[in-house]
């Protein structure tokens, strides 16, 4: 009981305060108060990290660049909140999603797909789902945004757990636990601090499932990680138009509903491979 209860305050309990503090006080300074949820999950995340038993904060593979990646990935964001020229922060973004994946992406000789091919997908991945999220973001409540985010991480969880990657659901957990800082916000800083809170989780997120994918030995489809990954798109597809015809209500509805069919259709299956009621 003791050994749970140290495991739960260290995968959630850290990244959640520290977060919520962040995210409380950088929601106050007026420059940077739209990216207070890019930087509060950066801080709750390192946070998480350092409590853990196996942490390396200087890196010496590439699990241990995790956190400071997600330091980078925040301070893009700030560059994106005091309003750097795009023709800057654009290519600089692209170029931040690539490192991540070269930095991230393990160079083991039997890798499918091959190290450098993956470095581009997993890179072009973070790059083509950060767009459309951002998109979303503007039209939704950022509260909703980070709950559809959360239940993406929770579902990640479950798979990288099937995936015998226990240490990798573990991460997962930690990150999705820092996404807490935006949404305990008080509603009017809720609101103004979702500028690059797409970037830092999805990246993150997308290279910590290919490296439990790359890791794991179990039988869970492939698929089950690039559905996570991919599912909050489902909000982009309900309010990428604003011409729909749906009343904001009814888009949320279907984008809502989009994400929890992903996702059952990704954890299922993970579920079944590894079945948790077959456990002696």
């Amino acid at each position: 009981m003791d050994f749970v209860f140290s495991l739960l305050i260290q995968t959630a309990l850290v990244p959640i305060v520290v977060s919520v503090i962040v995210a409380t006080t950088v929601s106050r300074i007026s420059r940077v108060a739209s990216a207070s949820g890019a930087i509060s999950l950066a801080a709750g995340f390192f946070a998480g990290w350092a409590q853990q038993e196996w942490t390396v904060l200087q890196p010496t593979r590439y699990l241990d660049w995790l956190p400071w990646i997600c330091v980078i990935l925040a301070i893009v964001a700030v560059g994106f909140a005091v309003r750097i020229p795009r023709k800057i922060l654009l290519p600089l973004t692209g170029a931040a999603c690539l490192s991540a994946a070269w930095l991230l992406v393990p160079a083991f000789p039997r890798l499918q797909p091959p190290q450098p091919i993956a470095v581009a997908m997993i890179g072009a991945a973070s790059i083509l789902l950060v767009g459309p999220l951002e998109h979303s973001a503007i039209r939704i409540n950022t509260r909703l945004l980070t709950v559809c985010l959360m239940a993406t991480g929770t579902a990640g969880s479950i798979v990288l757990a099937q995936s015998f990657a226990l240490k990798f659901a573990q991460i997962a957990g930690i990150l999705t636990a820092a996404l807490a800082g935006t949404l305990l916000l008080g509603k009017s800083a809720a609101e103004r601090s979702s500028v690059g809170l797409q970037l830092v989780f999805v990246t993150m997120f997308a290279n910590l499932m290919f490296i439990g994918y790359a890791n794991s030995s179990s039988d869970v489809p492939i698929y089950s990680y690039a559905l996570i990954v991919a599912a909050p798109l489902a909000l982009w597809g309900a309010f990428r138009s604003d011409s729909d015809e749906k009343s904001p209500r009814q888009r949320l509805l279907a984008g809502g509903v989009g994400l929890v069919v992903i996702l059952l259709i990704a954890v299922i299956p993970a579920l079944l491979a590894h079945p948790p009621w077959d456990v002696e």
